[in-house]
């Protein structure tokens, strides 16, 4: 599949355009499963825009950025719940920004005040235009919001479970509703390995087929968190492995 284009926004994070017919099948919230060569490591990106040329996803890489990939599946997984909820607080870490700035635009063209924050890492900040502002952590961006507009009728996190697990003991003490993208490994992204497997509201969950939105209330954080660390050495060797090899497909 073709990559039609590309645009540098860090020295490691590029918004790359890729030619699929699919795309206007797209969905804020949703995202894809792209393969840059057939030994590489499978990559869940959200989606950042979605036209009749094709999906843009934004990419974190050390190398090069493909000017094709080798596969793509998407959309995939559930859409975000777009409501009139009022005043949003939309609040993000590295890759899923891309969906958070997508679910921004859609909740303002349904009649929404969304206000889009970025958690900036050591690599800085993606620059992305949705983005209103920057921050270290995810309490400090909440408490500064209820400072300035008093409390949102919603908040939305993404990229982080830390930052998600904490900012869900705030909220819900605060009887703020809040809704979370999980992140969990996905591997098929069709439900069949189980890999993503998650506990909200007392019951089992896939990320990739039952989500990747889910009341931040009911999740439960420790599962979620003990899940991802136990495959963040498998994913670290992978990702090694993958960087020591040609770029070329």
């Amino acid at each position: 599949m073709k990559v039609l284009k590309v645009e540098k926004l860090t020295p490691s994070a590029y918004l790359i355009k890729v030619k699929d017919g699919r795309a206007p099948l797209a969905r804020p919230g949703q995202f894809g499963l792209l393969l840059t060569r057939p030994d590489a490591f499978p990559l869940p990106l959200p989606v950042y825009r979605a036209d009749a040329e094709g999906f843009t996803f934004l990419l974190e890489t050390d190398r090069e950025p493909p000017q094709e990939l080798y596969f793509l599946e998407a959309p995939l997984g559930k859409p975000f719940p777009l409501e009139r909820y009022g005043r949003v607080l939309l609040i993000g870490r590295k890759t899923w920004l891309a969906a958070l700035a997508f679910v921004k635009r859609a909740l303002k063209e349904t009649g929404n005040e969304p206000y889009l924050v970025e958690l900036a890492g050591g690599n800085g900040t993606y620059g992305l235009k949705e983005i209103d502002r920057t921050y270290g952590n995810a309490e400090e961006a909440f408490e500064d919001y209820l400072r300035l507009y008093g409390p949102p009728d919603l908040v939305v996190t993404a990229g982080s479970n830390a930052d998600a697990a904490r900012l869900a003991e705030l909220t819900k003490r605060k009887g703020v509703k809040h809704l979370t993208a999980v992140n969990a490994p996905v591997v098929d992204a069709c439900g069949l390995c189980t890999s993503c497997r998650l506990k909200v509201g007392g019951k089992e969950k896939l990320a990739c087929v039952d989500g990747p939105w889910f009341n931040a209330h009911e999740v439960d954080w420790p599962f979620a968190l003990e899940r991802e660390r136990l495959y963040e050495e498998e994913k670290a060797l992978a990702l090694k492995r993958d960087a020591s090899r040609p770029t070329r497909l």
